[in-house]
């Protein structure tokens, strides 16, 4: 006897063993999802101020300010004393607006800002209501206007101040036509 390995041909190699599949990598686990941006906040609503500033004529090219608790603007009027004053957030009023050509100016309170068109005028009359209002001559408080001044520009103050100087017109008997309740 031969020493042949069983089963085997003692010339031909035992073939090698078949090499077992690695295990496939488990898939990866689909990204979740990245949120989006977050959403952009809501822009805030604003107001556009138009009016006349006037002594009965324009004040023609009259600086117009606008002092809020929180901001400031400006603007020029036309030719006819028009003026506009846009994107003022609602949310920075109370208000003062002053309107001056050389050394006359006509302040005029803004109690509150609604979205949209508000209109104040600044004249001889919103002048004098906005002394009675504020406690003082009405140029000098829009010069310190402030948070506690700005305060003070509120509906039932307004209303208050509106009834004084009509008031006071009618006891120096000066007549207003077309005056309405609601000037300022």
């Amino acid at each position: 006897g031969t020493d042949a390995p069983v089963g085997g041909d003692p010339q031909v190699p035992a073939p090698a063993p078949a090499p077992s599949p690695s295990p496939s990598p488990a898939p990866a686990p689909a990204p979740s999802p990245s949120p989006g941006p977050a959403p952009a906040p809501a822009p805030a609503a604003t107001a556009t101020i138009v009016g006349t500033a006037a002594t009965g004529a324009p004040l023609a090219n009259a600086t117009v300010s606008l002092k809020c608790v929180s901001t400031s603007f400006a603007a020029t009027a036309n030719a006819r004393g028009e003026y506009r004053i846009g994107s003022v957030p609602v949310a920075s009023g109370p208000c003062l607006l002053r309107a001056q050509q050389g050394s006359t100016a006509y302040v005029a309170p803004v109690a509150s800002l609604g979205a949209g068109t508000v209109r104040v005028n600044a004249t001889p009359l919103t002048h004098l209501l906005s002394s009675r209002l504020l406690g003082q001559p009405a140029d000098l408080a829009f010069q310190n206007a402030g948070p506690a001044m700005l305060e003070l520009v509120e509906p039932a103050a307004i209303s208050a101040a509106r009834g004084q100087v009509r008031a006071q017109l009618d006891r120096l008997g000066i007549g207003v036509p077309g005056l309405s309740s609601d000037w300022v």
